[in-house]
């Protein structure tokens, strides 16, 4: 599926989302229409080629205001998760 919007990038408040990627039609879904509100998403779509994936998540979440987790049965037995 294709990704709905670009990742957060910014200096502005916004939200880490975590999901499995398994279940992207229903997370794409909601996270379009919290984007289309005017909230500000990152997801694992602003992950740029040659970077070091868990380093740079890391700094996403802890530069977020807060955590949007998507908890499903594939998101609670992802290591990624």
């Amino acid at each position: 599926m294709e990704r709905p919007f670009p990742a957060y990038n910014g200096a502005d408040p916004y939200l880490f989302v975590s999901y499995s990627h398994q279940d992207v039609g229903a997370v794409y879904r909601e996270m379009t229409w919290l984007y289309e509100a005017g909230f500000n998403l990152w997801y694992d779509e602003g992950i740029h080629a040659g970077s070091i994936w868990r380093q740079t998540v890391a700094n996403a979440l802890a530069d977020s205001s807060g955590c949007l987790f998507f908890l499903t049965k594939q998101s609670v037995i992802s290591d990624n998760c």
